[in-house]
């Protein structure tokens, strides 16, 4: 699952570099430093190297335009799952309730 969401992060980050929304294309280095982790021993999640840290999530967010930020920050605060975010509607979301409800998933 976390290899699923540090996937459509890198797309979404790509995305973002492709649109001169961030400086550079994130979450590439990371893959190497894993493969080369693995070769000694199991590579687990860690902070600023898998997963952004605070201070990558904030450049992020505030990097993030136009149809990606709602992506962004519903992703950031709510830890729903990619494919749960994938299958999100509209009417899904209570605005008035502050409430997300998780019907569908989109494999």
């Amino acid at each position: 699952m976390a290899r699923k969401v540090l996937a459509s992060l890198k797309s979404i980050l790509s995305e973002g570099a492709a649109a001169r929304l961030s400086g550079a294309k994130l979450g590439s280095a990371s893959e190497s430093r894993c493969e080369e982790a693995r070769s000694a021993q199991a590579c687990g999640l860690v902070v600023g190297r898998d997963i952004p840290s605070k201070e990558e999530i904030q450049t992020i967010i505030s990097a993030a335009d136009g149809r990606w930020r709602p992506l962004l920050v519903t992703a950031v605060f709510t830890g729903m799952r990619s494919s749960e975010l994938r299958g999100l509607a509209w009417d899904n979301v209570d605005f008035d309730q502050k409430l997300i409800h998780v019907r569908q998933r989109e494999g």
